[in-house]
């Protein structure tokens, strides 16, 4: 199935739903959508290997660690080079980005949450709010102050 008709899928589920999950449903299907015009190859929830969703909760649960690679891997009972190929076989990018992505993300969300900078950045994890601000830059090619203006 072409990703086009995926998101028309999520889509039209949320648009001829009348159940109470349906905002759940809309932000499902516009990070798909953002997830497939970045490029990113789509997770679907039935085609995930139960090791990346151990992995995936590990990652999310302990942001604010140095989470190597290694002792992800080791709690997956797979080798480094196996999960590395794995991961990125399964959510399309690989382990260190996916990582800088789910802390750019916990350190936005903090911000909107009323968070300083540099609280957002202790939060998610980054060593200081120069870190954090350095990452986003690289991530996305503007400066954090920029988008919050």
């Amino acid at each position: 199935m072409h990703i086009v008709d995926l998101v028309m899928d999520h889509l039209s589920g949320w648009a001829c739903s009348t159940a109470p999950g349906v905002v759940p449903k809309l932000n499902e299907a516009v990070q798909f959508l953002l997830d497939s015009l970045a490029g990113h190859q789509p997770i679907l929830a039935d085609t995930v290997d139960p090791r990346i969703t151990v992995a995936i909760d590990h990652i999310r649960s302990s942001l604010q660690d140095q989470t190597s690679i290694k002792s992800v891997a080791a709690k997956c009972f797979l080798s480094e080079s196996r999960f590395a190929h794995l991961f990125k076989i399964q959510t399309g990018i690989p382990y260190r980005r996916y990582v800088l992505w789910c802390r750019l993300q916990t350190a936005m969300l903090a911000i909107q949450k009323g968070a300083n900078f540099t609280d957002a950045a202790f939060e998610a994890g980054f060593s200081d709010g120069a870190h954090l601000s350095r990452t986003f830059t690289d991530m996305f090619g503007v400066a954090p102050s920029e988008v919050l203006k």
